[in-house]
């Protein structure tokens, strides 16, 4: 651990929110002293990659968004497996669990976002699991080389990606939803059946329009749950049903805090010098985070705005890709039927192949939903950021097979 015990900019989490407020800090000041507090005793990695890397698992440090040297060449102080207990804004300060006391001139909050649970089970139930961080997906890795069935409670991204790497192993595998749809968040109603198709061909176990109402836990490790009235036993149970912002910290040192931590357009806090970047920030207008680069973009502008180059964050959409069993979905400023606006349309294609379903309002695109076409992510993300035409849709993103 270094010795020195202030630094000009402390970050507090090495998510990729945190990670990129390195790279915004740098890419202002050369100078100003910089430390990282990083939760996990190993080097920030890319968490979007644990939840497809379950099957085959990974190396310590496989997904490592830098390596030590980095940090080095950078002149960042990290301190690795070190949680903060709490944050006195008024004195500028922060207090490590086990008493070391760290002083900031400015501080960034990155500290993303907990699993939810079902309330089911104890958090530590032998077979019960979540995944959020790098030591949950070991540990549902090495559980499956010992067991025959899973269930799976979710049907989200997360839910659909744990699903899949569950059947990749080997595993009888039931994937359970409280609602109708697969992944409805963020795919519309075709897109979703395109996937269930698919998962129903891998022979994955979907039940729709279910809720799990208890968990009885049995002798060795067996777990029965009551699925809609059902009674099915499983080795394993992973719980996918979403994460909340990590705001306790916020809300303790006094800062505001609604559903995540409350900035302002230029991500600072109610507090001066406290600024909060990622899953655990609220947006004005546009609420939590939960996209990779949504953070990314959040974490950098937080960083340069803490180094001095004081710049409203730019709250561009961003895209959400799932690519189970090798087939590809895309999703981008998706709105549910429920709740989009009367004056926007939609028009889609489908083939075999490709399905493209794009969301407009004044004859410009503001959403996208596509199935089988990741060579054109890029250009789909373009058409919804520039707000295309139909017309620029149809010459420059045809659907080949129509």
């Amino acid at each position: 651990m270094p010795e020195q015990s202030t630094w000009d900019i402390v970050v507090v989490g090495a998510g990729i929110a945190g990670i990129a407020a390195l790279k915004g800090i740098r890419d202002v000041t050369q100078t100003a002293s910089v430390c990282l507090i990083n939760g996990e005793a190993r080097l920030p990695y890319k968490r979007t990659k644990l939840s497809k890397n379950i099957a085959s698992g990974f190396e310590r440090d496989a997904f490592a968004l830098f390596d030590p040297q980095w940090y080095t060449d950078n002149r960042i102080d990290v301190l690795h497996g070190k949680r903060v207990e709490n944050i006195r804004p008024d004195r500028h300060a922060l207090d490590l669990v086990g008493g070391q006391q760290i002083g900031w001139g400015t501080l960034i909050l990155a500290t993303g976002a907990t699993p939810r649970r079902t309330g089911l089970m104890p958090a530590n139930t032998p077979g019960a699991f979540v995944v959020r961080a790098a030591d949950d997906a070991d540990k549902l890795s090495e559980h499956l080389n010992t067991v025959k069935t899973v269930a799976v409670i979710g049907m989200g991204v997360l839910g659909v990606e744990v699903a899949e790497q569950a059947c990749l192993a080997g595993k009888q595998v039931t994937l359970v939803n409280r609602g109708s749809a697969m992944m409805g968040r963020d795919l519309n109603a075709t897109a979703s059946e395109i996937l269930r198709s698919l998962f129903e061909k891998h022979g994955v176990e979907l039940r729709f329009n279910t809720v799990v109402q208890s968990v009885k836990i049995g002798p060795a490790g067996a777990l029965t749950l009551d699925i809609g009235g059902e009674k099915r036993v499983f080795d394993a149970v992973v719980e996918c049903v979403g994460s909340a912002p990590n705001v306790e910290l916020a809300r303790e040192a006094g800062l505001g805090t609604e559903v995540g931590i409350v900035v302002d357009t230029c991500l600072r806090t109610t507090s001066p010098d406290v600024l909060a970047a990622g899953d655990c920030a609220q947006f004005p207008e546009v609420g939590a985070a939960h996209l990779w680069h949504t953070a990314e973009s959040q974490g950098y502008r937080a960083g340069a705005n803490a180094a001095g180059e004081v710049t409203p964050y730019d709250a561009k959409p961003y895209r959400l890709k799932c690519e189970p069993f090798g087939a590809y979905f895309f999703s981008m400023s998706y709105l549910p039927p429920q709740t989009r606006p009367k004056d926007v349309a939609s028009f889609e294609t489908r083939t075999a192949d490709l399905y493209q379903c794009f969301y407009m309002r004044d004859a410009a695109t503001v959403g996208a939903v596509m199935a089988g076409d990741k060579a054109r992510t890029k250009t789909y993300e373009k058409a919804v950021w520039e707000g295309w035409t139909r017309d620029q849709i149809q010459r420059d993103l045809p659907n080949p097979t129509v």
